[in-house]
């Protein structure tokens, strides 16, 4: 994968490189996408000994959403335990509760059992209220905390070390180093791995389920896990209808005036996460702004609003790393997690920002359901539940606005483009996406979706075309980095 810009965990990462798949294959099970999720199911699996398993990555192991994201282990996802009791009851909430408390338990287990360096920290997961309005959501989750019997310390404002107006605290939660933590998976693990390895389709097939890369080798498995950002499937499933992209932004700071304790995040954006990392010499990570992709916000001016109000909060600067990720959520806010409707294939995604801890349950839920084991928490997360259909309704239909607006967008004619840099702009009635790279190459792509067709976006921090419909991205050459779309841009 062809970034620009790496996130401070990738710099640090000491993962092999694997080979791209060059001939037709037999496993019992595929594992479709290399970051934590496809890891962790790997892992599980493995540890049982009695599949041959191979897992494909059509970039490099977890250089994408997994190697972008925080790392923080919690059950604390935002006001979500509020919010599920009113909308599903009691049981759903705290089955979702159980399933994340085992997660962060289980995540560390595993770091400490296989004795890996990954700088995991314990520490207290708090969720904070800046103003009135989040403070009346913040005590609508106390007493769902209550309810639920999670153990929590209410947090009133002198016991926070910013301005706040109080806070819930989750005691025995988690920060570490995620690209050191999967560096150590990685080295465990004895399966086949491949990366540079694109699988366009997966199906059913006689003897099971069989995937088609790029490059039309075949792939046939016993069964087949789709841990990828988007789902791939030959069939038109509509998933792009129920699971929505959003973003957030991501920035590091030297030197900043609040004790180096616990993992913050407030309710309403603009959101402030606030973790600590390197316990030698601590450094702040702040994250947040995020929003709905179909929202055109400069990437510079939201990462720049993101430093802003950690300087006015947090006494922050010297700011050395930033960058930006996508995650896609569900419009009921709970995963999808498990068997699809047709044949041994298995999905995960629609994690809503909250990925490491739902990864993990996704690999036990996945292996559970490989083995014909019953797993408790599978009903909540099945991928074939009823959907929110009022929700999934609105926020469809105003999706035709979006792809309007897309076909409507005005670009400039011509402007110059600096070396490192990206536009769009317009020559002879057609849209033209430019990058020229730092020695001078020039790099012309047709802006246009190749899942449905709405134009595209440069986003010039990560150097990649963004289609604010549906979420896919591609590199500044133009390839295919995230579905739904499977095809690479027309080059001009």
């Amino acid at each position: 994968m062809k970034k620009q810009v790496l996130s401070y965990w990738l710099k640090d990462s000491q993962k092999k490189t694997y080979p791209r798949l060059e001939s037709n294959i037999n496993v019992d099970v595929l594992i479709v996408g290399g970051g934590i999720t496809g890891l962790l199911c790997a892992y599980q699996l493995a540890k049982l000994d009695k599949y041959r398993i191979a897992l494909v990555e059509k970039n490099q192991l977890y250089h994408s959403t997994t190697g972008y994201t925080t790392g923080k282990a919690t059950l604390q996802h935002d006001d979500i335990y509020h919010q599920l009791l009113k909308n599903k009851g009691e049981t759903i909430a705290r089955a979702y509760y159980l399933a994340n408390s085992e997660a962060v338990l289980g995540l560390k287990k595993i770091a400490t059992e296989e004795n890996i360096d990954c700088d995991w920290v314990d520490t207290k997961a708090v969720l904070y209220a800046f103003n009135q309005e989040e403070l009346k959501r913040l005590q609508k989750e106390q007493s769902a905390y209550d309810t639920l019997g999670i153990p929590y310390e209410w947090l009133d404002k002198d016991n926070i070390p910013f301005p706040t107006l109080g806070g819930l605290a989750i005691p025995n939660q988690g920060v570490f180093h995620v690209v050191k933590f999967l560096d150590g998976i990685v080295s465990k693990l004895n399966i086949d791995i491949y990366e540079k390895t694109k699988i366009i389709k997966t199906k059913p097939s006689e003897k099971g389920a069989v995937a088609e890369t790029v490059d039309h080798y075949k792939i046939h498995a016993k069964h087949i896990i789709i841990a990828t950002h988007y789902p791939i499937y030959k069939r038109f499933n509509f998933y792009f209808m129920k699971i929505k992209p959003v973003c957030s932004y991501i920035a590091i700071a030297n030197e900043f005036a609040i004790p180096s304790d616990n993992a913050y995040i407030n309710l309403i954006e603009p959101v402030l996460s606030i973790r600590f990392l390197d316990s030698a010499m601590p450094k702040l990570m702040v994250a947040g702004f995020g929003h709905d992709v179909k929202n055109y916000y400069s990437y510079r001016e939201q990462i720049h609003r993101l430093k802003t109000m950690a300087t006015g909060k947090l006494q922050a600067k010297d700011f050395f790393e930033e960058w930006y990720n996508q995650d896609y959520e569900t419009m009921d806010m709970i995963p999808l997690i498990g068997k699809a409707a047709d044949g041994p294939l298995y999905i995960a995604t629609g994690y809503r920002k909250w990925g490491i801890s739902s990864s993990f349950v996704a690999s036990q839920i996945i292996k559970d359901q490989i083995q014909g084991v019953n797993n408790q928490y599978a009903y909540l997360f099945d991928p074939c539940r009823s959907k929110n259909a009022f929700k999934t309704i609105c926020y469809n239909f105003a999706m035709f606005s979006t792809v309007i607006k897309t076909k409507l967008l005005t670009v400039p004619k011509s402007i110059k483009i600096k070396p490192g840099t990206g536009r769009i702009i317009q020559h002879k009635m057609r849209k033209i996406g430019i990058y020229i790279d730092q020695n001078g190459k020039t790099y012309s792509e047709k802006p246009i979706c190749t899942h449905l067709g709405c134009t595209l976006r440069f986003n010039n921090v990560t150097k990649t075309y963004e289609c604010p419909c549906h979420g896919s991205r591609f590199n500044y050459d133009g390839t295919c980095l995230d579905g739904p779309a499977v095809r690479n841009l027309t080059k001009l």
